[in-house]
């Protein structure tokens, strides 16, 4: 019997020939680059959904990468009600408050991410 990744073959030992192993793999993934975050969005300029899509990487790639604190930049208006309001409804959000004056102000979140 002669098993072929999930496959068990009945084969005669005369009908088999040794093949050489194959080349060992290396570890992780050299393929891809890995994601270097930013702790911090720019979403001036976006519209309310093109923010909303942006963030929801962002917080992805935050939350892969162990990133507990995100600060957004939204402005003052419309943009900063729905991406403020969105983020406190984010499972992955453990809190959002306005930063302090010197990280923008009312133009800017700090998010806590959930760990």
């Amino acid at each position: 019997m002669v098993r072929m990744g999930s496959m068990l073959i009945k084969k005669d030992l005369a009908e088999l020939t040794r093949v050489e192993a194959p080349p060992e793999r290396t570890t992780g993934s050299s393929e891809y680059a890995p994601i270097e975050e930013s702790p911090e969005a720019m979403l001036i300029g976006l519209t309310v959904d093109e923010a909303l899509a942006e963030l929801d990487i962002k917080l992805d790639n935050c939350t892969a990468l162990g990133l507990r604190r995100l600060r957004v930049i939204h402005g003052r208006g419309r943009l900063m009600r729905g991406v403020t309001d969105w983020l406190r409804h984010d499972r992955r959000v453990r809190s959002v408050s306005i930063a302090p004056p010197e990280e923008g102000g009312t133009g800017a979140s700090v998010v806590m991410i959930r760990g």
